[in-house]
């Protein structure tokens, strides 16, 4: 059996954000205890009954913030590169205030409080179509109450907004909960897909997903099996992944040779008369090789 090295192969959407529409603020909890924390961490614990702690390098908040998206690196690092691309704009667009006052967004959804508390916004992002880039306005006074790990908290929700472009925060809520769980350095492949759909994450590229296949085997353009090597009379069952199906491919790499493409699959795939949507699929051959059926999970 030989290892093969499957690469998916796909297109990000460009980073923007338009700011003056709904889905840019963070929250805050003011408690009339003297403490302050920011809603999303507030929320990630009752909601979800999870108690994240902060990074081991919690010299800034930026610090934290780098270790939190670090893992993207990893098996995503077009998302990593967004997320560090905005982390910069954030820190160049960062405007503290002491004398506006922040209406509420509206954005921040369905929410509980917490009794003695009040909840108020601490940030704002807008687009400056003047200088073409957004601007971060930040309560001054309520950024110095809080602490390291929940102004890194804070950050992360504005990095969530700027870069997917939610519009409301119970999406950014759920992201910071991935963030915070380090839910990106799962690599099961169906729970990092689950995790794509549940953040609205359309497309994205892996570094490299191993996985086994028993034979050497040749697609054509539409995903047929033209050709596959010492098929032995056998059963040919072949499982692959995918999420963003239209104008990506699939390329076969022999893990002894790198350079050297066994096989690659463009998409759209077109079987039987209808084009393939995004999902996990199961392509069943017969002993033969011939393409037979494909088996398809929306999960």
């Amino acid at each position: 059996m030989k290892n093969i090295v499957l690469m998916l192969l796909f297109c990000l959407s460009s980073l923007t954000f338009a700011g003056h529409e709904i889905g840019n603020g963070g929250h805050i909890l003011k408690c009339d205890d003297g403490s302050y924390e920011i809603y999303d961490l507030f929320y990630i614990k009752k909601f979800w009954n999870t108690f994240p702690t902060p990074p081991s390098d919690s010299a800034s908040e930026y610090k934290m913030v780098e270790s939190y998206i670090e893992p993207l690196k990893e098996f995503y690092p077009e998302l990593h590169k967004m997320f560090d691309t905005a982390l910069e704009h954030f820190k160049v667009g960062l405007q503290f205030e002491n004398e506006l006052v922040f209406g509420n967004s509206g954005d921040i959804g369905t929410v509980f409080g917490k009794k003695g508390c009040e909840i108020l916004q601490i940030a704002v992002q807008q687009y400056d179509p003047v200088f073409d880039r957004t601007r971060f306005f930040v309560d001054r006074e309520l950024y110095t109450k809080l602490d390291t790990f929940n102004r890194s908290v804070l950050i992360i929700h504005e990095l969530i907004y700027y870069v997917m472009k939610y519009e409301n925060a119970q999406k950014v809520r759920l992201f910071n909960y991935a963030f915070l769980n380090d839910m990106f350095s799962i690599t099961t492949i169906k729970y990092q897909m689950n995790l794509f759909k549940n953040l609205n994450i359309e497309s994205v590229v892996f570094k490299s997903i191993p996985i086994q296949i028993n034979e050497d085997m040749v697609f054509d353009e539409k995903g047929n099996l033209l050709e596959a090597k010492s098929v032995k009379g056998r059963k040919i069952e072949f499982e692959f992944f995918e999420f963003y199906l239209s104008g990506g491919r699939i390329y076969f790499y022999n893990n002894a040779s790198p350079k050297e493409v066994i096989a690659e699959l463009r998409f759209p795939i077109f079987y039987e008369k209808e084009y393939l949507l995004p999902g996990y699929y199961k392509l069943h051959f017969d002993k033969d090789a011939r393409l037979i059926k494909i088996d398809q999970d929306l999960f």
